[in-house]
């Protein structure tokens, strides 16, 4: 794996994982976690992963279900996480997932983006929901001011219409994946 230039000790979130799958294995006991994460209207994401038994290496267990559980609530959003499968790891989210909690940006955030209050909770087995999400359409919307962005891999576009007519647009040369040094970015 190419390490990044910038950070030599970044460890990405895909590495860690394939890594806790490795000492998963090894430990011969896995458990089956599932993490929920519920949305308005119903719709659902519904994550299973192997961790380690209760008691094995709790640290790594909570490290992993916490990056897991937050990664999955900004990737789909979400009020609830429910958790199965692990009493160990529903009790630290539990606990993480609070105002007072290391999560506490995140149920403040997601508690005013679906108005109600942030949950933790635990499910049986047999609790475990299907997953449920809908396809909604989005954009193709003219009325009024809209501004478009785009930065693309070779340059960055903005446009600006008022009513569907375009106002204002601009393309710039731009060149971040052959670029490293961040002074370019800057300028």
């Amino acid at each position: 794996m190419k390490m990044p230039v910038l950070d030599k000790n970044f460890y990405p979130m895909i590495k860690a994982l394939n890594d806790f799958e490795k000492e998963v294995e090894k430990s011969g006991k896995p458990v089956k976690v599932v993490l929920v994460a519920e949305r308005s209207g119903g719709y659902n994401y519904v994550y299973s992963y192997n961790a380690l038994a209760d008691g094995v290496n709790d640290k790594l267990n909570f490290r992993v279900a916490e990056r897991l559980a937050k990664s999955i609530l900004w990737v789909v959003g979400g009020f609830k996480i429910s958790v199965s499968g692990s009493k160990s790891i529903y009790e630290y989210l539990k606990n993480a997932y609070t105002l007072e909690g290391l999560r506490a940006f995140d149920v403040d955030f997601m508690s005013g983006v679906y108005e109600r209050p942030f949950e933790v909770e635990w499910l049986e087995e047999n609790q475990i929901p299907e997953q449920k999400n809908a396809s909604i359409r989005v954009g193709g919307y003219l009325n009024g001011c809209r501004i478009g962005f785009d930065a693309g891999g070779s340059d960055r576009k903005v446009s600006a219409v008022i009513e569907g007519e375009p106002v204002y647009s601009e393309e710039v040369v731009w060149n971040p994946k052959v670029t490293e040094d961040p002074h370019y970015h800057y300028e």
